[in-house]
């Protein structure tokens, strides 16, 4: 007599396009799935991180944004501060020329 093969679950095949459906596999004791439930569990999940996913993006560009402003702040700061050096060491120099004379 041969033994039984094993029951496999089809949900759990990494196969199938959205393998996180075996994450929610609740089979009764006679072996059949609520697939109705699954699919509106793994919708409602889909959905929550599509909501996430949008989130992120827009607080993305939002910082994106709030960085290149800083950034250009910041450029615009170093380059005053080069020309104040530069205005400084023209008058050093020309100190050094009215004091040799």
């Amino acid at each position: 007599m041969r033994a039984a093969a094993p029951y496999v679950c089809f949900c759990a095949r990494s196969d199938l396009a959205f393998p996180l459906v075996s994450l929610y596999c609740n089979h009764n004791r006679s072996g059949s799935t609520n697939w109705r439930e699954k699919y509106f569990d793994v919708a409602n999940m889909l959905a929550e991180t599509r909501a996430e996913l949008d989130d992120f993006q827009h607080s993305s560009k939002e910082l994106e944004e709030e960085l290149e402003r800083e950034l250009e702040r910041t450029e615009r700061a170093q380059e005053d501060l080069k020309n104040r050096i530069a205005r400084a060491e023209s008058e050093r120099e020309d100190w050094k020329v009215v004091s040799s004379r």
